[in-house]
C-alpha cells in the first residue's frame, strides 16, 4: 500500500480547490490579481497541540516553542508576499496593526466563529509585521 503524504496532498488540494483568501482577514477573493501584495521575508511559524491546548509561535526566529513528547506539531514556512483584500490593503499599507486586527476579528465573528478563531488569525499577523519588507531585523532577500 503506498504511503500518503498528507502535507503534499493538502497543499495540492489548496492550490487547486481552495479559494484565494486574504492573508489578513481570511475572506475569499475572486482572484489574486485583484489583491494587493505586501513583500515579506521568509519565516517558520510553529503550531503545537499539547493535551487540549493549542500553542502558536509567531516565528521560530523570534520565539522558541519546543516540541515535547506527545505533542502534535506543525511547522509552516511562510515565504513571499502576503495578499490583502481591498478592505485590508489600505490598513496594511498604513501599518495600522490595530485596524487589521479589528478587521480580522469582525470577519471571524461575522462568519460565526468563536473569538479564539479571530485571535488565532490576529496572532498569525505577528509574523508578517516582524518580517515585512523594511521591518527591523527582517530577512534580507
Amino acid at each position: 500500500m503506498p504511503t500518503m503524504n498528507l502535507a503534499a496532498e493538502t497543499a495540492t488540494y489548496l492550490a487547486e480547490k481552495a479559494p484565494v483568501m486574504c492573508d489578513f482577514c481570511s475572506t475569499p477573493q475572486p482572484s489574486l490579481h485583484e489583491m494587493s501584495l505586501f513583500p515579506c521575508g521568509t519565516f517558520v511559524r510553529r503550531t503545537i497541540i499539547r493535551d487540549d491546548t493549542l500553542l502558536n509561535a509567531v516565528c521560530l526566529c523570534h520565539a522558541e516553542l519546543p516540541v515535547l513528547p506527545g505533542d502534535q506539531a506543525l511547522d509552516e514556512e511562510c515565504n513571499g508576499p502576503w495578499a490583502a483584500c481591498a478592505t485590508c490593503a489600505p490598513l496594511v499599507a498604513a501599518e495600522n496593526v490595530e485596524g487589521v486586527a479589528d478587521r480580522a476579528m469582525q470577519v471571524a465573528k461575522a462568519k460565526g466563529h468563536p473569538d479564539a478563531v479571530g485571535l488565532a488569525i490576529v496572532a498569525a499577523h505577528a509574523g508578517y509585521w516582524l518580517h515585512k519588507e523594511g521591518a527591523r531585523g527582517a530577512d534580507a532577500e
